[in-house]
């Protein structure tokens, strides 16, 4: 069983996802909605390990303003900000899942500038079987390099 940090604003429809992580994949997932609180929880796990996998969505709000937007400047963490802390946290960087519906290439080239490592899905294409998939493949390479 692997536990897996997925943090996404939109929590309705992704509770599909959860329940495919949970209940056919077996795996325990931890559920932020907001990066604020997600980070939190990556800051209180850093020294006892790390989440096995992290999926997170790089547009999300911060103070009511997304990551495209270039009025967020207050400090607040949109899903790059997170991505780019979570990366500077962590010594044992697992393997990320980008899940997101953002289609602007500038802000998907700075997520692959902060991790290049990191896979991205389309999350209206990606269904929950599709990424429970992906998951164990990641989880499958990260226990070979070990």
């Amino acid at each position: 069983m692997a536990i897996v940090l997925f943090v996404d604003d939109e929590e309705g429809p992704l509770r599909w996802h959860c329940i495919m992580l949970e209940k056919t994949g077996g795996h325990s997932v931890a559920f932020y909605r907001y990066a604020e609180d997600a980070m939190r929880h990556v800051e209180s796990v850093a020294q006892d390990g790390c989440p096995d996998i992290i999926i997170l969505d790089i547009n999300m709000p911060a103070d009511g303003r997304y990551a495209n937007d270039p009025t967020n400047t207050d400090g607040r963490r949109t899903g790059i900000r997170l991505l780019r802390d979570i990366c500077r946290v962590l010594t044992n960087i697992p393997p990320i899942i980008v899940l997101t519906q953002l289609r602007n290439p500038e802000i998907l080239g700075e997520a692959r500038e902060v991790y290049d490592k990191a896979v991205i899905l389309d999350k209206l294409a990606a269904s929950p079987r599709a990424l429970l998939d992906e998951v164990n493949i990641l989880l499958a390479g990260a226990q070979e390099a070990k």
